[in-house]
């Protein structure tokens, strides 16, 4: 397949002046990629040919063709969700139904999907509302995990993140909240301004999801 720009194509084509610099814009649509791993760092390789005739006065206009190799390197396609549970999950929790003033125990799971390229510096920060605390107890518990008090933020430091393929990355942590009386019948969150950043190995870009 070949994309052309030309004179007839773009006006700035007639006639490019010494030094002139321009930028094309283009979108090429890929293929899902794999997701069972099999697929890492796709890339898209293109033959850039420039040609043009040189304006030189008093003399025959003679061919300029310059050939440049390109790679387009294509960012992976991880994704981060998070839920809460009560019935379900790696913790017995308690005190459900919610009442005011009363303690009840939740299980917070964050997931990664991730089947493309690898990741470093991955990492996970989420606030505690004011009437909910963090006892310490998460899973799986090799995971480093690690609570702020000043900021009150829970932090999981995930580091390097492996293609995946058809798996997940996960860590649940157990959460405790007790509802004021301004929150009946409505809403509690368990937690505020949950927000993931890694670092796309291949192409060196940051992702942040939230």
């Amino acid at each position: 397949d070949t994309l052309v720009w030309n004179k007839n194509t773009m006006d700035s084509f007639v006639r490019v002046p010494a030094k002139a610099e321009g930028v094309l814009n283009f979108t090429i649509p890929t293929r899902k990629p794999y997701t069972d791993g099999s697929e890492k760092n796709p890339k898209l390789n293109f033959d850039v040919i420039v040609k043009g005739l040189e304006d030189t006065e008093g003399t025959t206009p003679k061919t300029i063709e310059s050939l440049e190799q390109v790679v387009a390197k294509i960012g992976g396609d991880i994704s981060f969700f998070s839920q809460a549970r009560y019935k379900t999950g790696q913790f017995v929790n308690a005190g459900y139904p919610p009442k005011v003033n009363n303690e009840v125990s939740y299980t917070a799971v964050f997931t990664i999907d991730n089947p493309v390229n690898q990741y470093y510096k991955g990492e996970m920060r989420a606030k505690l509302p004011p009437n909910v605390t963090y006892k310490n107890v998460f899973y799986p518990e090799t995971e480093k995990v690690t609570y702020d008090e000043k900021t009150d933020e829970i932090i999981w430091r995930i580091g390097e993140i492996d293609a995946i393929g058809p798996s997940s990355k996960t860590l649940s942590l157990q959460l405790h909240v007790v509802p004021s009386l301004s929150q009946l019948n409505k809403f509690v969150p368990l937690l505020n301004d949950v927000v993931f950043k890694a670092f796309d190995k291949f192409t060196n870009k940051q992702i942040i999801k939230n």
